[in-house]
């Protein structure tokens, strides 16, 4: 240290010495301690972060088949029937409603309707958002010596080991 320096902090405490006894208010200075140590002081935060995901799922496939089930045959005998009754008199409704019988099956019959023929499989994908905890540095504590006066600070920038940083003195 250099003697002009030394001069200055002799005379300065001295002043804080005199300000103490005489009840006067404290002096704070800004002075250039030199950095010892460095450490990062890491912030955890949550974070939402998207993530595709994918399964494999079977879907029907449906084709056309002609002719109904064995239900809608009977549905349409039974409808044919009822409907064959209405006409004709004596042995002439009978007829009828035989006929109407047969053509009520016969129409059910020929119906085309849809049916499972097979299954395939597909790719079924979407995002959905999974809350993650992201760790990172949001600054630095720093180490100083400044005439044999250790203290430490926080600060956003980073500093070296044997870096000059301003550092505020409170001599009282």
């Amino acid at each position: 240290m250099t003697t002009p320096f030394r001069i200055l902090a002799a005379a300065a405490i001295s002043l804080a010495a005199t300000a103490a006894a005489t009840g006067a208010v404290a002096d704070t200075y800004t002075v250039s301690a030199r950095v010892t140590a460095v450490e990062p002081i890491h912030i955890t935060s949550r974070v939402e972060e998207p993530v595709r995901r994918c399964r494999d799922v079977e879907e029907p496939v449906y084709g056309t088949v002609r002719g109904g089930s064995s239900g809608d045959v009977l549905a349409g005998a039974l409808i044919g029937g009822a409907i064959g009754n209405q006409f004709g008199n004596g042995s002439g409704k009978d007829a009828m409603t035989v006929l109407g019988a047969i053509l009520g099956a016969d129409t059910a019959s020929r119906q085309p309707r849809q049916v499972v023929t097979g299954y395939r499989t597909s790719r079924v994908c979407e995002t959905v958002f999974e809350a993650r905890e992201r760790r990172e540095v949001g600054g630095w504590r720093v180490f100083y010596d400044w005439n044999g006066l250790r203290g430490e600070t926080e600060t956003a920038a980073r500093y070296r080991v044997g870096e000059r940083i301003e550092v505020q003195v409170t001599l009282r």
